[in-house]
C-alpha cells in the first residue's frame, strides 16, 4: 500500500468516527432552454461523513466571509473532486460551495476543505 492510500484510510476512519452525515449534491449543467431562459441541471447526491466548522477569522478574505462554513471530507470517501458549482445539505440547510482547497501527499488528494455559504 502506498503512503497516500494509508493517509486516505486514516483520514476516512477519523471522519467516519467523529464526522456528521451530509448530503453532497454534485451538479452537472445541462442544456439551455431558450423559451424559459434557464439552464437545466442534473443533481447526483452522495451521503458522506464530514466535519463542519466555522471559517476562522484569519481565513476571511475577499472571497470568504466570517459567516461561511468549512467542511472537511476525505478523498477516501468520494470518487470525484468537489467543485464550486456543487451544493451541500447539512441538517436541512442547503449551502453553496464557494471554494475548494485540498491536502495532497505525493501528488494525490487526501482531504478536501470545502468552503460553504448558506
Amino acid at each position: 500500500m502506498s503512503k497516500f492510500k494509508g493517509f486516505r484510510q486514516a483520514s476516512s476512519n477519523i471522519l467516519r468516527a467523529f464526522g456528521g452525515s451530509i448530503t453532497y449534491q454534485q451538479i452537472a449543467t445541462g442544456l439551455y432552454n431558450s423559451s424559459t431562459g434557464t439552464i437545466s441541471e442534473t443533481i447526483t447526491e452522495h451521503t458522506i461523513k464530514g466535519f463542519l466548522e466555522n471559517v476562522k477569522k484569519s481565513e476571511v478574505d475577499e472571497l470568504l466571509q466570517q459567516n461561511d462554513k468549512k467542511l472537511t471530507v476525505t478523498r477516501g470517501d468520494i470518487d470525484f473532486e468537489p467543485t464550486p458549482v456543487d451544493r451541500v445539505v447539512i441538517s436541512g440547510v442547503t449551502y453553496s460551495v464557494i471554494a475548494v482547497d485540498k491536502d495532497m501527499v505525493e501528488g494525490q488528494d487526501i482531504n478536501y476543505f470545502i468552503y460553504l455559504r448558506a
